[in-house]
This record gives structure tokens, sequence and C-alpha cells, in this order.
């Protein structure tokens, strides 16, 4: 899905402990900050990710670790301090949470600097291979050396990707003002009735597959303007709600951090009771959009719409990271694509009138492979495996085709990775048969 979070919990995380820690706690202080320390770093990422769902895990790691701290004594001076550091935030974030506190805050410290990616994706530019929601499943854009094994050609250069903007990239966290519940919601426009969240926002992309060599007939253009909409079950807003909302929400409403702290431990456990509870069905993204699909040299034309959609269900990995905690051994996730592509021919030379049916049947599934335990001994930020299957079958002549695309990615900085990369198959709009295989320079955010 589009949305992702900001890391707003963390104070009021912070807050919760310094409320609950006293001298008791002092033997166990530097383990149960150590377990906030790892859940911090699986928080940034699963931002890094954009996996909105997988901040969860991390989320419940830190609320467990802070929990655990006996609630004994009001010694709250050294605790401020040691959270402070451990978490990364100042004194004066922690001397906040806590409004009554009469020490003077301390010079908070400066944020870190934001990438060059980062700042694209906070203003809601993406880029990925192929055209789908964003997320742990979706393969990265690569600029690759590429031998055409089919052909028995010399290496090529090529380009593989998809960069697109939507308008539902801005997040904000507050209080529904018909419920006086917290809640989540993204800047698109949105219908939430307490049960579910329906957000629809306007999307548009450039999608392009390049060679540098002489036969241009598998090179293609894709560009889509178009309607998103996430649908997100009641299961999934209730887990989706920051610790940090709903113990502000208490206290801006007047409440005690007694009574936030309360609130905080209420959710946890609806969340766990309606976990236990809900069905196979959890959410899913739509889109529908203007499409014009073009050859290299825009010699071929076809323009039309196109319907898209995938579910995310309660199985194992599907459209959410399974296990969730990065401590695994390995992670997956995966994303089934169902789709209708009905379009005309607006210009032609002839070389594809035979596969230029009106309408098109698609069927995608997108999957990824997290390799914790190879990227630790690596030394690595991440290595992922991943793969996209995608069919088409064509109404008119009968015709189906199927294409393969796989990466082994190397994870070298947020966003970057080195990857292995192999395609096989035929793809549109020429359904002309490729194999390939290279390295190459894989981007996305």
């Amino acid at each position: 899905m589009h949305k992702q979070r900001a890391i707003t919990w963390l104070p009021s995380l912070i807050a919760l402990a310094a409320l609950s820690a006293g001298p008791a706690a002092a033997d166990r202080s530097d383990e149960l900050i150590a377990r906030a320390e790892r859940a911090i770093a699986q928080v940034k990422q699963a931002k890094a990710d954009g996996d909105s769902i997988g901040l969860q895990q991390a989320v419940s790691d830190a609320q467990q670790a802070l929990a655990a701290i006996p609630e004994a004594g009001a010694e709250l001076d050294g605790n401020r301090a040691a959270t402070a550091n451990a978490s990364g935030q100042s004194t004066a974030a922690v001397a906040a949470a806590d409004r009554s506190s009469p020490e003077p805050e301390s010079e908070p410290k400066p944020e870190e600097p934001k990438s060059v990616f980062k700042k694209l994706s906070d203003h809601g530019f993406r880029m990925q291979r192929e055209f789908g929601t964003s997320g742990p499943a979706a393969e990265a854009a690569t600029f690759a050396f590429e031998q055409d094994v089919a052909a028995g050609t010399q290496t090529d250069l090529s380009a593989n990707f998809l960069i697109g903007w939507n308008s539902a990239a801005v997040k904000r966290s507050g209080i529904d003002p018909l419920t006086g519940e917290p809640r989540t919601v993204t800047s698109g426009s949105s219908s939430f009735d307490g049960r579910s969240d329906l957000t629809w926002y306007w999307d548009t992309s450039v999608q392009g597959k390049l060679t540098s060599g002489e036969d241009t007939a598998l090179d293609s253009w894709r560009f889509r303007i178009g309607l998103d909409a996430d649908h997100t079950s009641g299961w999934l807003i209730d887990e989706s709600l920051d610790a940090a909302v709903v113990f502000q929400g208490v206290r801006d409403r007047g409440g005690t951090k007694q009574d936030a702290a309360q609130a905080v431990r209420a959710h946890q456990q609806r969340v766990r009771e309606r976990g236990a509870k809900r069905g196979l069905y959890l959410g899913s993204w739509w889109s529908i959009a203007a499409k014009l699909e073009a050859d290299r040299d825009f010699d071929n034309q076809r323009l039309g719409v196109e319907l898209l959609t995938t579910p995310t269900t309660s199985l194992p990995g599907n459209g959410i990271i399974y296990p969730r905690s990065r401590n695994a051994a390995a992670q997956f996730i995966w994303r089934p694509y169902l789709g209708i592509d009905a379009a005309g021919v607006v210009a032609s030379n002839g070389d594809l009138d035979d596969v230029n049916d009106t309408l098109r049947f698609e069927g995608r599934l997108d999957a990824m492979l997290r390799l914790n335990f190879l990227a630790e001994a690596l030394g690595l930020p991440n290595v992922e495996l991943s793969a996209s299957d995608q069919v088409r079958y064509l109404a008119e002549s009968g015709d189906a085709y199927n294409y393969l695309s796989s990466q082994f990615r190397f994870g070298l900085a947020e966003g970057v990775s080195f990857a292995l990369t192999y395609v096989n198959g035929e793809d549109a709009p020429s359904f002309e048969r490729e194999e390939r295989f290279g390295g190459s320079l894989a981007v996305k955010f």
C-alpha cells in the first residue's frame, strides 16, 4: 500500500517508560534499552522499505520492552537520560512528554539529513520496476549491463524503470472528530466509519524498458494517469494506530498520563482480540488509469484504460511481510495482481497488428524473500531475492504470453543495491521472446 508512517510513537513510549520506571528497574534497564534500540533499527528499515504494516512489529517490540519495566518508584531523572540516549532522542524530547517536569530542557540534537530518495518519497515520488502498489514485494528499477542469451548478441546497456507520483504522500495522525478516537489517515480524499478506511488519490507514472542495442522491438514506453484507492479493514486500522496517537489523544482531551497509559494498554488488548478474530480479507489496492503504450520510436501506439487490483489477506506474507521481526533468519512477502486492459490502436506501422487485440486480461505474482542471515553475515543493509511473473491473455486471438523477471539484490545504501538480474519470456507490446542476464544498479524508493 502507499501509506507510510512517521516515527511519532517513540517520545510517547519514552514517557510511558519514565512513568513506570524506578530504582527497582535499574538492574534490567540496560537489557530493556537494548531491546528498544533493536526495535528502533527495525522501524528505520521498514520505513526505508516503504513497508507501513511492517512497522507494527517494531512498535510492538519496543512497547513490550518498555512495559516490562516494573511499575515501582518515581525516579524519573536517570531513566529520562538513559532512555533518551538509547533512542537517539534528546532529553528535551522526553521532558516535553512529561509536561509537569520542572527540569530545564537541554539543547535538542539536530535531525539527521534526509537522503535525496527520502525527500522525493516524502513528496509523493516513487521508483520501481513495474506498475503496482509500492512496498517490499515490488521489484527495483534496474540500470544494467545485460547479455541477450536468446539472440546471442553482445552485452547491451538496459534500463527498466517506473517513475511515479501520487497525491497520498503525506500522512497525518489525529483524533477523529466524530468518534473521539485516534486515527491515522493520508492526505488523499478519505471516508472513515470506524470499521474501514477507503482512501483515493491521483497517480501518474512513466514506465520505460529500453536497451542500447540496434533491435528496438523489445523496447517500450507506458504512460499512465488515473485514480488509485486503498481499502483498509478495521483490523488493519486498529493495528496501524501508533501508541503515540492513542497516548497523546487522551492527554489532549485532559486525561492524566495514567489515563493515557491505560488507553494504550486497552488499545493493545483490542488489537490482540481483533487479530484473533480477523477473517481472510484485510484490505486491497485498486487502480484505474488511462494508459498509452508504445514502442521505443512511437511508431506503434495503443491508447486505452487499465484496471488493476491486488488484495491483502491474512495468509502468511500476502501483502504483509512475514514473519514481522527482522530478527528472523528470513522474511517473505507476496502480492497477486489481476487486471483488465482495454485499448485501441492510435498509430501503427503494421509490425504489431497481429498482437494489438482490443482486450487483454492480466495476472501477475510479485514475491520477495529477504535473507536477513546472509545480510548480517556480509555486513550489508539487506539481501533480497525477488521475482515477478506476469501472464497476459489476448481475448481476440486467444494467445497467452508469459514474462518472468527476477533480481538478486545486495543492499549498498538506502534505496540502492547491486543486483543480478534475469528475464525470460514475451512482454508487451511486441510479445517477442527475450532472455537476458546481467548485473545492474537497482534503485527503489
